[in-house]
């Protein structure tokens, strides 16, 4: 495997994005959900990038100086030399590069990402076909999504709850997490609500206290 799938913590940090198409567009546009300080840079920008939040524009052609303090680079223009450029300064700096449509001068891709709530799911093909990617995220997002990201939601809480419970031996709390997780709470879900799905993983929580062994109680003196 070529890749090593990874999900970095951007938030506040410099991120280049080259380009002022359709295609650095977008990836301002996400880099930017994800907290990213998103420096992008081209001589021209289209019209969606005025207003996007997070996105500093600068209107002028690439500099060397721009990959500086940047823990990402983004190329995503139409002319070669420029790729070509950033490609090169990038790799001489160590920061993480990717030429968009250019896998021989990327050190990292981007794969398809379906986003709900607190679920994502990322899917790669390597670079083989970004098109299959991107329909198996569809797929994802309209038939998988909408029910596991409140299964997720849901977890959140009660996961915390079950780590608390520090006397249930590990194999136990693994086994119930397992459940916790499984298709039994998300066919609570989808047939009775948030409620049903709730009243479910109580019963599991409440399962997981009865399998804490009672505290000993001192034993009854023997009366003379």
């Amino acid at each position: 495997m070529r890749y090593f799938p990874i999900q970095l913590d951007i938030r506040g940090r410099k991120v280049l994005v080259v380009g002022g198409g359709a295609v650095a567009m977008r990836k301002a546009r996400a880099l930017a959900r994800s907290g990213a300080r998103v420096v992008a840079v081209s001589p021209e920008f289209a019209a969606g990038f005025r207003g996007l939040a997070g996105v500093v524009l600068r209107r002028r052609r690439y500099r060397r100086a721009d990959v500086r303090d940047a823990v990402l680079a983004i190329s995503a223009t139409n002319d070669p030399k420029v790729n070509e450029r950033v490609w090169l300064d990038a790799a001489a700096a160590n920061v993480p590069v990717n030429v968009v449509d250019d896998p021989a001068r990327c050190t990292f891709i981007v794969p398809a990402v379906a986003r709900r709530g607190r679920l994502i799911v990322a899917i790669s093909t390597g670079g083989s076909s970004p098109a299959l990617a991107a329909e198996l995220r569809r797929r994802i997002e309209n038939d998988l999504l909408p029910l596991f990201s409140r299964h997720a939601a849901l977890l959140a809480t009660f996961r915390r709850r079950l780590r608390a419970l520090a006397a249930l031996p590990a194999k136990e709390r693994m086994a119930i997490s397992r459940r916790m997780a499984g298709p039994a709470v998300r066919r609570a879900l989808a047939e009775g609500g948030p409620a049903a799905g709730r009243r479910m993983l109580e019963a599991m929580l409440a399962e997981a206290r009865r399998k804490i062994a009672p505290a000993q109680t001192p034993s009854r003196r023997t009366r003379t």
